[in-house]
């Protein structure tokens, strides 16, 4: 009957049952209730009924913050992936060298690149310097090689 119920309400659906009537259902109602002590043990029904709510509210809450956090980390890497491709790069690199603005590029660059490896799980202190060249194997070391190249073949 929910948060609502009364021993009149159940009464009136008893008598409507033909239990009996209203008066005398609801007498025997009323002696129960207080032989086994029902409003207590409905206070206490409701509030459980109120913190398994509560409970999957914040369930539900916790999922979903959980399911938006990991699709940003997901757009975030796809983002740093597009970006860190060499078509992409190459692209980037020639409108920078039209511009003349090699520093900043490179600086860019190793930028992407610390974070491209920090949001796939791997260190984040590391630091690094637009003078020091990287290493072959690392993809912005990479892409400064064959920038320096096309620049210079250009």
């Amino acid at each position: 009957m929910g948060p609502d119920r009364s021993l009149r309400q159940l009464a009136e659906h008893y008598a409507r049952e033909g239990v009996g009537s209203r008066s005398a259902v609801c007498r025997r109602l009323e002696r129960w209730s207080t032989a086994h002590n029902w409003a207590d043990v409905a206070k206490q029904h409701d509030a459980r009924v109120a913190e398994e709510a509560q409970r999957r509210i914040e369930e539900l809450q916790i999922r979903r913050q959980v399911k938006d956090t990991a699709d940003m980390i997901d757009r975030y890497l796809n983002v740093v992936d597009f970006a860190t491709r060499p078509e992409t790069l190459m692209t980037a690199a020639r409108e920078a060298a039209a511009k003349g603005d090699f520093h900043g590029l490179a600086k860019a660059a190793v930028e992407a690149g610390k974070m491209a490896e920090v949001l796939r799980g791997g260190v984040s202190d590391r630091t690094s310097s637009v003078n020091e060249m990287p290493s072959p194997d690392d993809p912005v070391g990479d892409f400064l090689a064959r920038f320096r190249k096309s620049t210079t073949e250009h």
